[in-house]
């Protein structure tokens, strides 16, 4: 089978010494080894205490162990989970699932949070970024009388649990880090129903034989999308800038919005614009964590975009009553913030049969007459008049775009691989995912149909293109180091051409959002910007096929 790495841990002389040292347990040396030598590990004996801790699989080692840990056998875990979310991923919940049933042995399971990683000496803490480290610990019935009963495991509702938890162990996290106003049901609890709730709505994407083929726009589509360009420009060119009535768009969610949520609530915005005839203008001095504020450009657009109106200068905002808000109707100037896409915000009064009958404006409202196209080609005519590219910005783009050799009339494939803090809403899907579908890409572009395992296809596939390599270009845009790599490889593997956006930028797929990450000045937020912002360009323009991450905003 597959070699692993295994870290033989060395051992602790008991639980009070576990949880007394100042930071991780110290493993010992590793070594490659066929396969994961759990039972090689174990004591021949019957064990007293059994930690898994700081392996790459957790729940395979753990479903391992957990048969060997009985009587007055003590089974520890650390179960990673999202901070500023407060919510277990897949690998966590699979943890939490196998320790479930392995209370039915007779033991009980405890949560015990702890602050190993700081280091109270510093001044400027490095992690203060990272939530508290959270352990599992399964006690048998002796031990489990003398644990703290608040901190007993509560399987059915451990997300509202370990929300509880962590704003009583660290307040200030709490209140400077955690988002979630509630608690999240992500996609994942499908599979995991006796631990947590997920979605009723979600269901299993399957792409349909009109997607995977792809067409081009209509006649009907083409001349709608002039239409609207044209209806957005009269808009956003008021005759008098002083006499327009304005809609001031501030940056939502700043603290956590990336640029797909934040283009998406532009779009949102524009639409209500268009709804209330409302010149839309964008206050770039409102914080979002992604303006890289300096002293020549005020905020993020005025970095990387043109004006979306010829309007420049901002009203007076003091006192400005926002969109929806109870005589806003009259006033000349609103405002759309954070705030305003968590009102029940009416339809205006001429624009009540854009929602389709229902009370409340929401990003799903679109013009009657256009409502027939669908709401994902209205968004896309929106994006496409507001997202207009400095020429800064314009300048990196075409310059990778001239790496795709757009001369040569090799295809173009477009991947977003989308990992790192998007797991908190449902599981990545693995490089192999996508590989799979590029596979079944190439059948259709080379009408050829692939036969065997996998190995075998990629096989085939190599043979038959091996005399005009590269045949293809794949067009890569990931937060994932590793996943890249991958993808690389596969890559070489079929002849295909790799395309990324600055190759030298590090991807380490950090378990906190961007906008966290910058804020720690774990990432910079220029070049965080532009690597983000010229692969959705250079995407968007030159793909004839394109591989998403449907959860992601950036991909939608």
């Amino acid at each position: 089978s597959e070699a692993r790495t295994v870290s033989y841990p060395r051992s602790t002389i008991s639980l009070r010494e576990y949880y007394s040292l100042r930071e991780r347990p110290r493993l010992g040396a590793s070594e490659r080894v066929p396969q994961i030598p759990v039972w090689d590990v174990l004591p021949r004996s019957s064990a007293s205490m059994i930690v898994v801790h700081a392996v790459d699989r957790p729940s395979e080692v753990l479903t391992a162990v957990s048969g060997a840990c009985t009587g007055n056998c003590v089974l520890i875990t650390r179960v990673k989970y999202d901070g500023e979310g407060v919510v277990f991923g897949q690998e966590s919940l699979q943890q939490l699932d196998i320790l479930r049933a392995h209370e039915k042995q007779g033991s009980t399971c405890f949560l015990h949070m702890a602050d190993w990683h700081r280091k109270a000496d510093v001044e400027e803490d490095p992690y203060l970024h990272l939530p508290p480290e959270l352990d599992v610990m399964c006690l048998p019935p002796e031990l489990a009388a003398s644990a703290p009963q608040a901190t007993r495991v509560q399987w059915s509702s451990i997300h509202h649990q370990l929300k509880s938890m962590l704003q009583a162990f660290n307040p200030d996290f709490f209140k400077t880090h955690v988002f979630a106003t509630g608690v999240i049901n992500p996609a994942v609890c499908q599979n995991f129903s006796e631990i947590c709730r997920s979605p009723s709505n979600i269901r299993e994407f399957e792409a349909t034989p009109t997607s995977r083929n792809g067409r081009r726009h209509t006649p009907i589509e083409i001349q709608a999308s002039v239409e609207v360009r044209l209806w957005i420009q009269n808009l956003q060119s008021p005759p008098s800038c002083e006499k327009a009535r304005i809609l001031v768009f501030c940056y939502t969610n700043p603290n956590l919005a990336g640029h797909g949520a934040q283009f998406h609530a532009m779009a949102e915005a524009l639409t209500y614009s268009l709804a209330a005839n409302r010149t839309l203008m964008v206050d770039d001095s409102c914080p979002w964590s992604l303006s890289p504020l300096s002293p020549s450009r005020q905020g993020f657009w005025g970095h990387y975009f043109e004006r979306i109106s010829t309007c420049q200068d901002l009203p007076g905002l003091e006192g400005v009553l926002r969109a929806g808000e109870k005589g806003s109707a009259s006033q000349r100037v609103l405002l759309w913030d954070s705030k305003t896409t968590q009102m029940k915000l009416q339809p205006p009064e001429h624009a009540q049969d854009w929602c389709g009958g229902e009370a409340q404006f929401t990003s799903k409202c679109v013009p009657p007459r256009f409502q027939s196209l669908g709401r994902a080609w209205w968004t896309s005519v929106l994006l496409a008049a507001v997202l207009r590219p400095n020429q800064e910005l314009e300048d990196r783009i075409q310059a990778v775009v001239a790496q795709l050799e757009p001369t040569s009339g090799r295809p173009n494939i477009g991947i977003h691989l989308r990992q790192g803090h998007k797991y908190i809403e449902m599981p990545p899907s693995r490089p192999e995912r996508y590989e799979n579908q590029i596979l079944l890409i190439a059948e259709r572009l080379l009408k050829r149909k692939w036969n065997g395992t996998r190995e075998t296809q990629v096989a085939q596939l190599r043979s038959r293109v091996a005399s005009r390599a590269p045949w293809i270009n794949i067009f890569v845009a990931t937060e994932d180091g590793s996943a890249l790599d991958a993808i690389q490889t596969f890559s070489q593997d079929i002849g295909a051409k790799l395309t990324v956006v600055d190759p030298s930028h590090d991807r380490p797929n950090l378990r906190v959002s961007i906008p966290m990450a910058v804020r720690a000045g774990l990432l910079d937020v220029q070049r965080e910007n532009l690597v983000s912002l010229v692969s959705l360009f250079v995407m968007a323009r030159s793909s004839e096929v394109f591989i998403g991450s449907f959860s992601s905003g950036w991909s939608r």
